[in-house]
């Protein structure tokens, strides 16, 4: 009955594997889509820049797509790891970073300013220390989270520890119970009280590393000797068998606790394959997590590490800020609260720049002190009918006493008066309309000048890469026609070397035959030719016996 039952969990181990891969593939096909759907929509004039320093094998940009802060003002976001950072600051300037990226060997600097930090990332680790980083953003006054000063404060954990006893002599070690541990300056002053075996931890490192299990004295010698030859600190605390450790996450106002338990042989219980479960955040844990959370001026997002041992008695060993790893299923919607939670602190800390107030419309008088404005020409018609109205209020005088009735002046319509009041909000609405469709005007006019230069710009680069490739031709066909010449004057040459040696050949024939004539004509003991060649050579003369 035991075989078809593993078969079954093997089976189902297997299925559980192919839908998270599945799942997994499916959540990235959806985030590429919505990359291209957002893509091309940030405005550059009205954006603020969040950088985040995280682990790059997390996508955080895909949790600020679409999102606006102050109603539309768009979230830029830039991603790196402190070793690819580059600070600069100053008190005119502000702050001033750069990414480095290396393609094809050339380093390239992508210059930004940035508004707001989301770091996800220890500065300092073993073998790495980028607390120069942290000094210039505080320089540069860049808000993040948590706050630069609490994350300059957890560069050791010694220091960090030592917050944590004062919290237990506030709570009481039964409502805060911190695990036992010795600090030491240095090899020197190493002299061990307790008992074996022992956490011996050299200098400051995460994940585990620098941590050591001593079963013996001997053993304790031997590491204290590591220490003299490291130049750092070390702390010693007891050793608790764990059954499993406890995580308790506080991101903004949200609580999560979670057991991880080793599936492995070895002693720590972070190494290896585990087993993750989420727990019920008890009261005790909530307790714990907001002591810490006060610490350093205030912790939006910090997480407590404890061991349980065998009889389930809790152990508190450290304390994580910002940079806290994330464990089980609920990591995407961690990520998503601490997103939420950087842009309400981006709305709270990030003010668009301030508009200055329009200029005030130039008053009535001196508009009216032109002779030629319509406003001259309305008051010199206006003191032309007080002149008459004087008038003729003259000449009714006298016929007042003629008239018996008084003429009863009509009252006023209320309803006009009304009228009247509402058309000042319908010209407001109509100066909002007129003004909204020139600034829409101004884009429309703006986005053609844009494209009428990228327009002009492709035409002097095609015409530029015609009059490159009009040149590389002519020099093409100049090379030719040297080529051609220098064949030519070759080809010249050895004809007329060939002419020379013919001639040469038929003047010695000619010369054999003419000697021989003259031989035969001449009867003469001694006699002397003498005869011109055709290049006015003198031929020597032949004696022959009588």
């Amino acid at each position: 009955m035991k075989e078809p039952a593993s078969k079954k969990a093997a089976f189902m181990g297997k299925v559980s594997i192919f839908s998270k891969v599945v799942a997994a593939k499916v959540d990235l096909a959806k985030d590429k889509a919505d990359a291209l759907k957002h893509q091309g929509t940030l405005n550059k004039k009205r954006c603020f820049t969040l950088l985040v320093i995280a682990d790059p094998n997390i996508d955080w940009p895909k949790w600020f797509r679409g999102r606006k802060i102050h109603t539309d003002w768009d979230i830029r976001v830039e991603q790196c790891q402190f070793k690819d950072l580059t600070v600069s600051a100053s008190s005119d300037d502000g702050i001033s970073a750069g990414i480095v990226s290396y393609k094809s060997g050339i380093r390239t600097v992508n210059l930004l300013k940035p508004d707001f930090l989301l770091i996800r990332q220890d500065p300092r680790d073993a073998g790495e220390d980028f607390k120069s980083v942290l000094l210039g953003f505080q320089y540069g006054q860049v808000r993040s989270i948590n706050s630069l000063q609490s994350i300059y404060n957890f560069q050791d954990k010694p220091w960090v520890y030592a917050h944590l006893l004062g919290l237990q002599k506030k709570l009481g070690k039964e409502n805060f119970p911190l695990i036992e541990q010795s600090f030491y300056q240095n090899h020197m002053e190493i002299v061990h009280k307790g008992g074996y075996p022992c956490v011996f931890k050299i200098g400051h490192a995460h994940g585990g590393l620098g941590k050591v299990k001593v079963d013996t004295a001997e053993a304790f010698q031997d590491l204290a000797g590591v220490v003299a030859v490291s130049s750092q600190y070390c702390t010693v605390e007891e050793f608790v068998d764990a059954y499993c450790d406890l995580h308790i996450y506080k991101i903004g106002t949200k609580y999560k606790a979670l057991m991880r338990k080793s599936l492995s042989e070895g002693w720590k219980t972070n190494v290896g394959e585990s087993e993750i479960q989420e727990v019920p955040v008890q009261d005790k844990y909530k307790v714990w997590i907001d002591e810490v959370a006060n610490l350093f001026g205030g912790l939006l997002l910090c997480s407590l590490e404890a061991v349980v041992d065998i009889a389930g008695k809790e152990y508190i060993i450290e304390v994580n800020d910002c940079a806290m790893g994330l464990l089980g299923d609920g990591q995407d919607e961690d990520r998503k609260h601490m997103a939420d939670i950087v842009i309400n602190e981006m709305e709270t800390h990030c003010k668009p720049p301030a508009v200055p107030p329009p200029k005030p419309p130039p008053p009535a008088s001196d508009a009216g002190s032109r002779p030629d404005s319509s406003l001259s020409n309305a008051e010199s018609l206006e003191k032309g009918k007080a002149t008459a109205s004087e008038t003729s209020s003259i000449k009714g005088d006298t016929e007042k006493s003629k008239e018996t009735p008084k003429k009863v002046e009509p009252k006023k319509d209320p309803i006009k008066k009304e009228e009247k009041k509402e058309e000042k909000p319908k010209k407001e609405a109509k100066r909002d309309r007129s003004e909204e469709k020139a600034k829409k005007e101004a884009k429309r006019l703006e986005k053609e000048a844009k494209r009428e230069r990228e327009r002009k710009q492709a035409e002097e680069e095609e015409r530029l890469r015609k009059e490159e490739e009009a040149k590389k031709e002519a020099e093409r066909r100049e090379a030719e026609r040297k080529k051609k010449m220098q064949r030519d004057e070759s080809e010249e040459s050895e004809a007329s070397v060939i002419s020379r040696q013919k001639t040469n050949d038929s003047d010695d024939t000619e010369s054999d035959s003419e000697e021989s004539d003259s031989g035969s004509e001449s009867s003469n003991a001694s006699s002397t030719i003498v005869r011109k060649t055709e290049k006015n050579s003198v031929a020597k003369p032949k004696i022959k016996p009588a």
